[in-house]
């Protein structure tokens, strides 16, 4: 299995991303790998969500998920804006 076929509600356990979850599951966005930095960028603009919440999905999406060592994003890139 590789990393984007993980399901975003496996990869975003914890409750802090519950607001993350829900913003994807409207947008009909279920993998990891249909996260993009459109995604990422409309997500950041929604009422409540700081920088430490993204930059706590950021280090998820660019870091390891379970065993896996893929990197989603390329953190650098989403970190010019």
């Amino acid at each position: 299995m590789q990393k984007g076929d993980i399901l975003i509600s496996e990869a975003f356990l914890e409750p802090k991303f519950i607001l993350f979850k829900a913003y994807c599951e409207e947008q009909q966005i279920f993998y990891l790998k249909d996260i993009n930095r459109e995604l990422i960028e409309q997500f950041a603009e929604v009422k409540g969500i700081g920088g430490v919440k993204m930059a706590a999905i950021i280090e998820r999406l660019a870091g390891p998920v379970g065993n896996l060592q893929i990197e989603l994003l390329d953190i650098s890139q989403l970190k010019k804006k």
